[in-house]
């Protein structure tokens, strides 16, 4: 007997038929409730979203420059474009250039928004060192006279 197919032979004919698997889906999906199925909706479109944003075409087309069109998703960037700033989705401290070890990523609706790179992190080092450096970015003959130093 093929599955899905109810024996209606001479020797089955006392018995009570059974249901096939998709009448018994058929029978519970009928006995749903408008709220319940507007729900179930809500639900299956909200995943259905969360899975192609998650897609690489989508985050290409997302994470991208809108002044050069680089894709900073495919690891893309013009050095000159100040939308870009330098670097594609992440990049070292800016603050002490990398040596905290720490990672900054970038804002890409912010950037795009004004056409100027922007980016989410946080300097590890210690608060002294990051005032140092705060101190010496402020005035650049400063910070020539501290190579000197060092190199003393």
């Amino acid at each position: 007997r093929e599955a899905g197919i109810m024996d209606l032979s001479d020797d089955a004919a006392g018995s009570q038929p059974q249901s096939t698997s998709w009448e018994v889906e058929f029978t519970a999906c009928r006995r749903i409730s408008v709220e319940a199925y507007a729900q179930q909706s809500r639900d299956y479109t909200k995943q259905a979203i969360q899975d192609l944003q998650r897609t690489p075409e989508y985050l290409a087309h997302v994470h991208r420059c809108s002044t050069c069109h680089s894709v900073w998703y495919h690891h893309e960037f013009e050095p000159e474009c100040p939308e870009c700033g330098g670097s594609a989705m992440t990049r070292p401290c800016l603050l002490c250039q990398g040596r905290c070890g720490a990672v900054w990523e970038r804002d890409t609706s912010m950037s795009n928004a004004f056409q100027l790179a922007h980016w989410n992190g946080d300097c590890k080092l210690p608060a002294q060192d990051r005032a140092e450096l705060r101190y010496l970015a402020s005035d650049p003959s400063l910070n020539n006279l501290s190579e000197e130093f060092q190199g003393l």
